[in-house]
């Protein structure tokens, strides 16, 4: 079972936040100029709104404030010959913002050689303002908002698992599975919103909901209260969240149906585990594979408290 296969999740959000773009420079013809030209520019559904700044100065004090900024379009001279270098330095340095994309500017090219600024400075980009086209700007920009968003789904992912990690910690210091099934959803919010979650375990000697064999459970969790389901009352129950793990178990593999997440997993022992959970909004790709991994940790967990304590 590929607990990290990647999958196609897709939304439907029309409100999706605009890609934060900076423009540094001077010369307030600039300004308008590549404002107009990327008017309707759209990236992964998504608009530019635009920040103008006018000097090196400017542009430090707002970087310092904001660390949302997926672009910076960048003059070179400023109020010095260096302004925008020593912005590209404090971003980069000071303020150790290595996911901001800069593509730095110039109408004089001679001030600042172009193979010197590449090499010594950690930018995407560097365009003398008379060649640059519209074509060129919006080539320019794809790649520079395609790396950004790279960048922010590894950090995004990285927090992800770093909360992940501390729930799993958290919840292993727990010895009673109702209390441990009343920590999982303050545990799983750490890690992604949820509404509502639903365990479901079985042994491998039945993979059926509703058979009564000894060493089976069905432990739901909701926003107030874990308790143990008998499977009597789950035969003619026909919520969608019990729907969705009978088919779970009678495939044997995950059933995604957004809301509901449920996934499937077999233990070494031969228990049979389906995860229910119940997610205010659709996951991205991200947030499936984080699940992924906090289900099959909770999953070995309530199994081990489960079967030791039968047993």
């Amino acid at each position: 079972m590929d607990w990290l296969a990647e999958d196609t999740i897709t939304t439907t959000d029309n409100t999706l936040p605009p890609w934060k773009v900076v423009i540094v420079d001077d010369d307030d013809e600039v300004h308008k100029i590549t404002k107009m030209s990327l008017s309707s520019f759209e990236f992964e559904h998504k608009k530019l709104e635009f920040i103008h700044l006018y000097s090196g100065k400017d542009a430090k004090k707002y970087f310092s404030q904001h660390d949302d900024i997926a672009l910076v379009f960048l003059d070179v001279v400023m109020e010095s010959d260096h302004a925008g270098l020593d912005v590209v330095k404090y971003i980069r340095e000071e303020l150790d913002n290595h996911y901001t994309r800069i593509i730095l500017r110039t109408g004089q090219p001679g001030t600042a050689p172009q193979n010197d600024v590449i090499k010594n400075y950690d930018i995407d980009g560097y365009k003398e303002k008379t060649k640059t086209t519209i074509s060129t700007l919006n080539h320019a920009i794809h790649i520079a908002l395609r790396s950004y968003r790279d960048l922010i789904r590894i950090k995004n992912y990285q927090k992800g698992l770093e909360a992940l990690i501390d729930s799993i910690n958290n919840m292993t210091q727990i010895d009673s599975v109702i209390d441990l099934s009343n920590a999982v959803l303050q545990q799983i919010k750490s890690v992604l919103n949820t509404e509502n979650t639903h365990f479901l375990i079985k042994d491998s000697a039945a993979f059926s909901m509703i058979r009564s064999n000894n060493n089976h459970w069905n432990l739901s969790i909701n926003e107030s209260k874990a308790l143990f389901v008998d499977d009597s009352k789950l035969i003619q129950n026909t919520q969608p969240i019990v729907m969705h793990a009978q088919q779970c178990f009678a495939n044997k593999t995950h059933v995604i149906a957004p809301p509901y997440y449920c996934f499937y997993y077999q233990s070494k022992r031969g228990t049979e585990t389906a995860f229910v959970i119940k997610c205010l909004g659709d996951l991205n790709s991200m947030s499936h594979k984080l699940i992924k991994l906090f289900s099959i940790n909770m999953i070995l967990t309530i199994e081990n408290l489960l079967i030791d304590k039968n047993s």
